[in-house]
């Protein structure tokens, strides 16, 4: 029995596009890449809007918080907050190579991808 999660990606995997190849689907497109040589990886990158978004958000809370109490949930979710946007926050995306033009894939093509 398929799952919720099956039928999300077939769907995404049955979406046609125009390509410069023609029109096809989502996933005929990966196979000819990945018989075309093509490479695929996943990579990181800091993600400085939600850094931004973040740093906004703890100054703006930064008077309304009891201080004093670190057992506040309140004082407890800035303080996370703080550490987090200290630490940088992290995003994952994935490419597909081409020789020198890199396409940005979603997480079910790039495993589709690896699956073939």
């Amino acid at each position: 029995m398929k799952t919720i999660q099956d039928f999300k990606k077939d769907a995404t995997l049955r979406k046609t596009y125009r390509y410069d190849q023609g029109v096809m689907t989502r996933a005929q497109w990966i196979e000819l890449m990945k018989l075309n040589g093509c490479k695929c990886a996943e990579r990181q990158k800091r993600n400085y809007a939600a850094e931004e978004k973040l740093k906004v958000s703890i100054d703006r809370r930064k008077f309304s918080i009891p201080w004093g109490n670190e057992c506040h949930p309140l004082t407890k979710e800035w303080l996370n907050d703080k550490a987090k946007l200290a630490a940088g926050i992290i995003i994952t995306y994935y490419s597909l190579t081409e020789g020198n033009i890199s396409y940005v894939i979603t997480k079910t093509e790039f495993d589709y991808f690896n699956s073939l």
